[in-house]
């Protein structure tokens, strides 16, 4: 899991693709490298923001190797932290 900051957290939420090359160049390769590992040629992330805190969190969701029960509980975890789960 990655710290990102509050404006790449916004980045990623919204994911309009014009504001996506704002992002930092390492994050912008893990998400080609993401589509490009991907059967359904995108990446999936979650994106959280805890209570109590101040920072925001990425992570990469391997979606060939996940089961639905899997994706459920991934899914209620960025809720539960204030997040989402976004395909780009």
């Amino acid at each position: 899991m990655k710290t990102i900051t509050k404006k790449q957290f916004d980045i990623l939420t919204t994911h309009y693709k014009s504001n996506l090359q704002s992002l930092p160049e390492h994050i912008l390769a893990d998400i080609d490298s993401m589509r490009a590992l991907s059967k359904y040629n995108k990446a999936y992330l979650i994106l959280t923001h805890p209570e109590d805190q101040d920072k925001y969190f990425l992570d990469y969701i391997d979606i060939n190797n996940i089961k639905p029960r899997e994706m459920y509980e991934t899914e209620l975890h960025a809720k539960v932290n204030r997040g989402c789960v976004v395909a780009l």
